[in-house]
């Protein structure tokens, strides 16, 4: 990784790590990827322990947005 690249991805997570910057941050510009492990005990719920899901998320100034998907 070059030294220009490595300075690019600091300032994105800076940016992202500060509350008034996070809207400046194209969600181009970096990747929030997800997988989700569920385990529930309840017998009623047993199917969700079944399920793979993945997800893609990105940063806003409430918080983390992310869509989850299941995997057929």
């Amino acid at each position: 990784m070059s030294s220009i690249e490595t300075t690019h991805l600091f300032d994105v997570e800076f940016r992202l790590g500060d509350p008034a910057q996070i809207e400046s941050v194209d969600p181009s510009e970096y990747c929030l990827r997800i997988h989700f492990e569920f385990e529930a005990a309840a017998e009623k719920y047993d199917w969700i322990n079944h399920i793979i899901a993945i997800g893609t998320g990105r940063r806003t100034a409430e918080g983390i947005t992310y869509r989850v998907y299941e995997v057929d």
